[in-house]
Parts: structure tokens; sequence; C-alpha cells
């Protein structure tokens, strides 16, 4: 787990929630993408998908610990241009009733203090309260910082040839065009397909984690009461 920004982030509580990270530019290289997610909140966990050949592809999975810095992430880093492209961050239906359920909860417990995000189609934005802009602000500071340390591989110019030129600028114009609007029913479905797999897939490493840490504490424990029989004997 990498450490977040310094913003004294508090544990909002609230479940671990997951989002997705697309569009991701070549020029951006993971250690920087990694980064970015940390200043929004505490990382849980960053799951890279990698082709057949074991290339890094242009999307992954993020798990931050709680809602808040989930909400954080969507604010600032959709639509963050990297390089030559835009980051795409979403939700799944799934964690975004997570997120709705969680947001009225801390409604009620701040009596009726508005705090959330944009919607996903960009329509509607809730007003945010003082506490939640300041970080914000914070957060967008150490962004800025931190993508100017990078500005010499993310302006580099790119490899393609002078005869893939126009390709390219085709290419990124049709990622722009998606990039405005809803993903497709058949992405989204992707989306929430790989989530799921990737919630599945850490839910079993935990429970294994879980069976060996009491397989050990069992261990430990037949070894001490040895430890003490063998002394009653020497006794």
């Amino acid at each position: 787990m990498w450490d977040c920004s310094k913003l004294d982030l508090e544990d909002s509580g609230g479940p671990t929630t997951t989002v997705f990270v697309g569009n991701i530019s070549e020029k951006a290289s993971d250690m920087l993408v990694r980064q970015l997610l940390a200043k929004c909140g505490i990382v849980l966990s960053w799951k890279r998908v990698q082709g057949a050949s074991g290339k890094l592809q242009a999307f992954g999975f993020c798990e931050y610990k709680e809602p808040e810095s989930t909400l954080r992430a969507l604010r600032l880093l959709h639509e963050l241009l990297l390089g030559d492209k835009k980051l795409l961050v979403k939700v799944d239906a799934k964690t975004k009733a997570q997120l709705e359920d969680w947001k009225a909860k801390k409604r009620s417990t701040n009596g009726g203090i508005t705090d959330g995000s944009r919607t996903e189609g960009g329509a509607e934005e809730e007003v945010l309260d003082e506490e939640t802009l300041r970080r914000d602000q914070v957060v967008k500071g150490a962004i800025d910082v931190l993508i100017r340390e990078y500005s010499s591989e993310l302006n580099a110019p790119s490899q393609d040839s002078d005869g893939q030129t126009r390709n390219k600028k085709r290419k990124e114009k049709k990622e722009e065009d998606i990039n405005a609007m809803e993903l497709e029913d058949d992405k989204r479905d992707l989306i929430s397909r790989e989530i799921s797999k990737f919630r599945d897939t850490h839910k079993k490493l935990e429970e294994e984690k879980g069976k060996k840490e009491k397989e050990r504490l069992e261990l430990e424990r037949e070894r001490r009461e040895r430890d003490k029989e063998r002394e009653r004997e020497r006794e």
C-alpha cells in the first residue's frame, strides 16, 4: 500500500470502493499513475491490466480504503490531461450506489451538509462543504506539482513516423469523442465484469491470508503448550 498525499486525510469510514482508470497515455509511466491515485487518498491496491505479451494496457483498477478517496479521484482525476490523452475515471453501478448511500449517511451525520461529486454524466454537481473544498485544493496543487515533475516525459515527441501522424490524429479525435460521452453498454458491462473479477480475486487473497494467519497462530499456541509441558516435566 502506497503513501497517500501529505494531506492529513482522516479515515471517514465506509466500504472500500474500486474505480476504473482508463485512457492512460503511453507517455505516462505506471509510477506516475500510481502517485496520482495516491494523492487522492489511501490506495489499497492498483491493478494495471497487462496484455498477453506482458505489455501494460491503457487501463486498470484502483481500490481505495474509503469512499471519500474515490469521490476525490472522480472529481480531480477524471479528464485530467496526461501527455496526449485525458484520463477516464469511472465507477460501475454497484460502486455508484455505495457512494450515494455513503454520502446520504454522511449528510445525515453532518446535519444535512452536502458532500459529493459530479454525476458520471457531468450534468449535475453537488455542493461541497468547505473542508472538502479545502482538501481538494491542496490535493489539486499536489497533482499539478507532480505533473510538472513528469513534464519532460509527458511532453516528449511521439515515436510515430510522419506517415503515421494523420492516423494518430484520427485515433486521438476518436478517443476524445469517446471521453465526451457515456461508455457504451458493452464497455460498461466489461468494466463491471472486470471490477467483479477484481473483487473476487481480492476477496480470495484476503481469505487465504486469514487462513494462513490462523494456522500460524495455532502452531504458535501448540509450541507454547509444548514448552510449558517440558518445563513442568523438568520440575
